[in-house]
């Protein structure tokens, strides 16, 4: 992916996690708080799982990215942190 794309998406990203409680409205239509939280709780790793595999694969030589940690600023603990996993 073009560096100029993959900074895009990422912004993107951190638009919607570090976004207000209501960035997914459709979570406070779950009636049942147990579930909703469970919800909550598989969407944060699922997401953390994701940006892991991304940063690893802009980390990657072999990749050919000229200035990663310009793209990837958040090491993918410090996302976590932010999801509260």
């Amino acid at each position: 992916m073009a560096p100029a794309a993959l900074s895009e998406c990422l912004k993107a990203f951190f638009g919607l996690i570090l976004g207000s409680e209501n960035s997914l409205p459709e979570f406070e239509q779950m009636q049942v708080p147990s579930l909703r939280s469970e919800a909550c709780i598989q969407l944060a790793r699922s997401l953390a799982q994701a940006y892991e595999v991304i940063y690893k694969g802009i980390m990657d030589p072999k990749n050919g990215y000229p200035d990663p940690r310009s793209l990837a600023r958040h090491p993918p603990d410090q996302i976590r942190t932010i999801l509260g996993i």
